[in-house]
């Protein structure tokens, strides 16, 4: 299945939630608390997880949603009010934005980028997975071993050794020698796209010393320098960076760095570690729990992934307003398709675990009663909220593969 038509599932999944008459219809009879009364204990902390997912799905819905139109309106220069856009509207938004996209590569330019990289914050995944937990203690196991292909990353105060990369987090730099997704501060050792201390070949905004006969700067650049820089770089570098990074240093392997700051580290932590987050899904634990309530705590988990910003580079012929435009946009997007990697398939599996629910609640007359009005107003939520979701990230895959493929 394609991933767009993957995204897409989701949405009429959920929308079996709202066909159970049974359910809607019903009132919240219960007491303290979220009220579900009469339903099982296992129930009850699946109607818990799902209405938590579900609430993160309408906030961060919204949030994705607002960033992807106002992206696209961004590259295409179109005016668009995310709180007033259908979602055929949004598509046609981000085709137009392509289309400004393609017509650089027409041109002569070239973009590149580094990706964004999500991580799932495995500790809070973990800990909603305990509210599944009903009937028996559960021995979830090692997050490390759960995490899909071993990418965890933890924050780590001391040394970090092996496969070495370390991330800066929010208002942190790292000290960088290797390849930096994001800004470098320092020398670049390919393409900067910043200011250049030095010799600019490429694409300068600004005053370049010297030109070569196809109109390319090759001297000092008073500006921002797109291309090779022959001396400091002060902005993205799509290769090595010595200096340092806003955003993520990979270095070799069996290196050794201390990461300074409030920096985390993928590898192994000489020191105290705490807050492990995931480059990949966390696979479920390896004691039993209820499958729906752990997609659940999947989705809720993947919908708040932590991304390291991406960079954009564009060298060539380009039209200069439209290449800021680009610049300026682009990482919005990239960041979106990234998110969507990390929570296309929770989404799926957490509208299977809507309908399922449905099924189980409308099988207790008990349950019914107690936890009807209130789970029918979280599965409405959760639908439309899937709905928007599911475009926001095909139209920012499909403009990601658009950037990279030309």
């Amino acid at each position: 299945m394609s991933k767009s038509r993957v995204f897409r599932t989701a949405a009429p999944v959920l929308g079996a939630l709202l066909g159970a008459g049974s359910i809607q219809g019903c009132s919240d009879t219960g007491t303290d608390g979220p009220g579900f009364g009469e339903c099982s204990a296992e129930l009850e902390a699946r109607l818990e997880a799902f209405g938590d997912a579900a609430a993160t799905l309408e906030s961060v819905g919204a949030d994705i949603k607002a960033r992807v139109v106002a992206a696209c309106a961004g590259i295409a220069d179109e005016e668009a009010d995310p709180d007033d856009i259908e979602d055929d509207e949004i598509e046609e938004l981000c085709a137009s934005a392509e289309a400004v996209i393609q017509a650089q590569f027409s041109a002569g330019a070239t973009i590149e980028f580094v990706p964004a990289q999500c991580s799932v914050v495995a500790s809070a995944q973990a800990s909603c997975e305990g509210t599944c937990q009903v009937d028996a203690e559960c021995e979830p196991g090692e997050l490390e071993a759960r995490c899909e292909g071993g990418n965890l990353v933890v924050t780590c105060e001391g040394e970090c050794t092996g496969e070495v990369s370390c991330e800066a987090e929010a208002g942190a730099t790292v000290e960088c020698e290797g390849e930096c997704h994001g800004t470098c501060t320092g020398s670049c050792g390919a393409v900067c796209e910043g200011s250049c201390e030095g010799t600019c070949m490429g694409t300068c905004e600004g005053e370049c010393s010297a030109m070569d006969g196809d109109g390319n700067c090759m001297g000092t650049c008073e500006g921002t320098c797109a291309g090779e820089c022959e001396g400091s770089c002060e902005g993205s570098c799509s290769g090595n960076c010595t200096g340092s990074c806003d955003a993520s240093c990979t270095l070799s392997a069996e290196a050794t760095v201390e990461c300074e700051g409030e920096a985390s580290c993928k590898g192994e932590c000489m020191g105290e570690a705490s807050a492990p987050r995931c480059e990949a899904q966390l696979e479920p634990p390896s004691c039993e729990l209820d499958a729906n309530c752990e997609a659940s705590c999947q989705a809720e988990a993947s919908l708040t992934a932590e991304c390291t910003p991406p960079a954009v580079t564009i060298t060539g012929y380009a039209d200069a307003d439209v290449a800021a435009r680009i610049r300026a946009n682009l990482p919005a997007l990239l960041e979106v398709a990234a998110q969507a990697e990390v929570a296309g398939g929770a989404l799926v599996a957490f509208g299977e675990a809507g309908a399922d629910l449905v099924a189980d609640i409308a099988a207790s007359l008990e349950c019914t009663a107690s936890a009807g009005a209130g789970f029918a107003a979280d599965a409405t939520a959760a639908l439309e909220a899937s709905a928007s979701v599911s475009v926001s990230f095909e139209a920012s895959a499909s403009a990601s593969a658009t950037a990279s493929g030309g």
